[in-house]
């Protein structure tokens, strides 16, 4: 069982195909917990919870304080959530075998989740996250990918936090 955290702020009108996508294209059976880190359009949201994904509403937000941060710790809560021992009164399938982060506006490709899992298997024990084929819908390569000429190297202009903005 595979456990795929997915932050939705602010990204309505994408998460839909991006759930879609997870659904179809998904080899090995998974939990998809999705955060809306509080998106207050107003809005319905637009997937529902199914016998794969569950959805965790935020509601932090309030006039006077800049959204930042948020993120680290609503995908922290959804992380806690899916690790908890039971889920809808049947025992949880702990421990998962990968966990993955899936921003809510990327659409994934077939097989992907199995091409992670190969990659996996060639990267360090303390890798936090992987990034590996950041492309856009005509398959041209996307931010972060196509930022830093120096690929492999930590970079000044990153900011290091207690809850990184996976974006």
């Amino acid at each position: 069982m595979n456990l795929i955290l997915t932050p939705v702020y602010r990204a309505y009108e994408i998460v839909k195909e991006c759930c879609g996508a997870i659904d179809k294209f998904t080899v090995h059976p998974y939990l998809h917990v999705l955060v809306d880190d509080d998106s207050d359009i107003g809005d319905p949201f637009p997937v529902g919870p199914s016998a794969n994904r569950r959805i965790i509403l935020l509601k932090r937000d309030y006039s006077g304080i800049i959204h930042k941060n948020g993120l680290g710790q609503a995908i922290q809560l959804g992380y806690d959530w899916a690790h908890q021992v039971f889920i809808n009164e049947k025992t949880n399938q702990l421990p998962y075998d990968h966990i993955f982060l899936i921003e809510s506006d990327v659409i994934v490709q077939e097989n992907w989740n199995q091409k992670m899992i190969e990659v996996v298997k060639t990267l360090p024990d303390d890798w936090l996250t992987l990034d590996s084929q950041a492309i856009d819908k005509e398959g041209k390569l996307t931010y972060p990918t196509t930022v830093s000429p120096r690929l492999g190297f930590e970079r000044e202009d990153l900011e290091i936090m207690q809850y990184p903005d996976f974006q």
